[in-house]
């Protein structure tokens, strides 16, 4: 529980309100206003939601974000729990009038912050008056006091992969890539978990998904043993699933690779994570990724073999021209953490297969004892995070029209690698999805 207290936020306004609670159930979150000196406002902060009078309407997580005028900064809410409205007179015969009081009066203003024992008391009275949300409140208690050390195990950094995964696909398809830290719980245990099983939203993929994909999947995705999750999201008419299939625990999983097949333009995407290590010997502690890993040569070959069976391109149509039909990339990251409440993407570099290759008989990338190194440096050019998404939002690169029979290949083949696969399918419709 906060050493400090929590937060008491009052909204008022029938036509705001529902405006709000349209967004809380829409995307998630919302960013509003407030005087944050009086109320000292911390990173991240537990906090209880009113939108009618005497009552409390949700608890949340609550993030400071800029000043916006002279002593109003935003205040962005996540993460949100319903509580079904409960009213004040309800909490009001568990706790002491003391602290009853206290609360009463946090309604007062627009933003409260309840002394550390009058929060903790009201905190428990809403977990005894709702005890089926008590669970959940936990979780967020979890969420606002996570020791960052929490998250530097292994198998986090496949999580922090996975959930990298999920919002390249959300920039591509063009929604809000923040909803995805609104959606993420910590597991029951507080162990990890795969990503996409932690979203509030996340389920197993229903069939009528497989029906309209089985041409470009294949029979494998009618296995529901490695399926981990799936979520949708809807934007303009278009529809984007994302579904995580894995063969093996968390605990096991050797890497995590993207898959993004959009139907407009009959392109399918791979890109295959990798951790950069840092090199202590070196004056800049340099990020370095040197290809030795035990699967690297095997995921080599799967690539080949796919790019070796892809139909060669012929065609003319305006939509099916590429930069470049070779799909597969790597990504390679500095620094993979997972920070649940982050919006931000893992800071890193796209570099096409191709261009691998050159830079694998490129003298530069030689080390002191002639082993392979990629850097930042010897590098040179690669693309980031905004122009890898721009280059496949609008099909500048993908595989060749007619390539989708290599996907289920592709597929199991890194399932079979013990690799966490994300992939998503981008349709501007459900209809277009059976073609």
């Amino acid at each position: 529980m906060s050493q400090k207290g929590g937060l008491v936020f009052s909204f008022r306004g029938f036509r705001r309100n529902w405006t709000l609670i349209d967004y809380i159930h829409g995307q998630g979150s919302f960013t509003d206003s407030f005087s944050t000196q009086d109320i000292k406002i911390k990173q991240v902060n537990l906090v209880l939601l009113s939108f009618e009078k005497n009552r409390i309407n949700f608890a949340a997580l609550a993030k400071k974000g800029r000043r916006v005028v002279t002593g109003k900064s935003s205040v962005r809410f996540t993460n949100f729990v319903d509580l079904d409205e409960i009213s004040l007179s309800d909490i009001s015969e568990i706790i002491e009038a003391q602290q009853y009081n206290r609360l009463k009066d946090s309604f007062k203003g627009d933003a409260y912050r309840l002394p550390l024992v009058t929060w903790e008391k009201v905190w428990n009275a809403i977990k005894r008056i709702k005890p089926g949300v008590a669970k959940e409140l936990t979780k967020l208690e979890r969420l606002c006091e996570a020791n960052p050390a929490h998250y530097l195990q292994k198998s986090y950094e496949v999580v922090a992969t996975e959930k990298d995964a999920v919002g390249v696909c959300l920039d591509i398809f063009g929604d809000d890539r923040r909803q995805i830290s609104t959606l993420w719980k910590p597991s029951d245990d507080d162990k990890p978990a795969p990503f996409l099983q932690s979203l509030e939203k996340a389920k197993l993929i229903e069939d009528t998904i497989i029906q309209h994909d089985h041409n470009v999947f294949g029979d494998w995705a009618n296995d529901k043993r490695y399926q981990i999750g799936a979520v949708e999201f809807t934007k303009y008419g278009r529809k984007l699933t994302v579904i995580n299939a894995n063969r093996t625990s968390i605990e096991h999983t050797l890497g995590v690779d993207l898959v993004y097949y959009n139907h407009k333009y009959k392109a399918f995407v791979m890109v295959q994570y990798k951790r950069m290590d840092t090199d202590d010997d070196s004056e800049n502690n340099k990020a370095i990724y040197r290809p030795i890993d035990s699967s690297y040569h095997a995921e080599i070959q799967r690539m080949q073999n796919c790019l070796d069976n892809m139909p060669k391109y012929s065609s003319k149509a305006i939509l099916e021209f590429r930069l470049s039909h070779n799909p597969f990339f790597f990504k390679l990251c500095p620094k993979i953490t997972f920070e649940p409440l982050s919006n931000e993407l893992i800071k890193g570099m796209y570099i096409p297969l191709d261009y691998w290759k050159t830079l694998l008989d490129a003298p530069e990338t030689r080390g002191p004892r002639g082993g392979i190194q990629i850097t930042y440096e010897n590098t040179d050019r690669y693309f980031n995070n905004t122009s890898f998404v721009n280059l496949v939002k609008d099909g500048w690169i993908g595989s060749p029209v007619q390539a989708d029979g290599q996907l289920s290949k592709l597929i199991s083949a890194g399932l079979e690698g013990n690799r966490s696969v994300i992939y998503a399918v981008e349709a501007e419709s459900v209809d277009d999805m059976s073609e």
